[in-house]
């Protein structure tokens, strides 16, 4: 499941007329983020940067994925779904993924939420992509999942010993 959300030209303005940062700033928040960042060349989207958070989560090194496209890298699991997105990504400027499986290098799965946008810089464009790792929501979501079930199942059995008892 994807979803598309463009963002509103008033938004993009209101970003625009805010002072810069230094740049340091922004090395700082890349380098320490807890989600992992990729920066891919636009309209290639070919990986330029990687944040250390995301090396640590996939288990790749940086020379490992430079230079190449997300759908060639080792941890994606649906090539073709991610291709997919990437188009959409490049038509709508936004794309979202939510319960994406990545493989780490060491074979390891991960569900992560996955979101990229295209941002405007110094005359060209530049691709984000945020990557959130949702393993334990999801491992949350499935153990609810599985006890509804149980507390349905055992609800019917009560009801069908009560009908006999009538």
């Amino acid at each position: 499941l994807f979803h598309c959300y463009p963002m509103m030209a008033n938004q993009r303005r209101v970003a625009l007329d805010r002072p810069a940062l230094p740049e340091g700033i922004y090395k700082r928040i890349f380098d320490t983020a807890l989600d992992g960042i990729l920066v891919l060349s636009h309209p290639e989207g070919l990986v330029e940067a990687a944040n250390p958070y995301l090396l640590g989560l996939i288990g790749y090194d940086i020379e490992d994925i430079l230079g190449r496209k997300l759908w060639q890298l080792g941890f994606l699991v649906d090539k073709e779904r991610a291709e997919k997105a990437f188009l959409t990504l490049l038509k709508d400027d936004y794309v979202r993924y939510e319960n994406i499986s990545l493989k780490r290098k060491d074979g390891h799965l991960l569900e992560v939420e996955f979101v990229s946008n295209v941002y405007s810089i110094n005359g060209g464009k530049a691709i984000q992509c945020n990557i959130r790792d949702i393993s334990a929501r999801i491992e949350v979501e499935r153990a609810l999942k599985k006890t509804q079930q149980q507390l349905v199942d055992a609800l019917y059995r009560t009801v069908s010993c009560l009908s006999r008892l009538v």
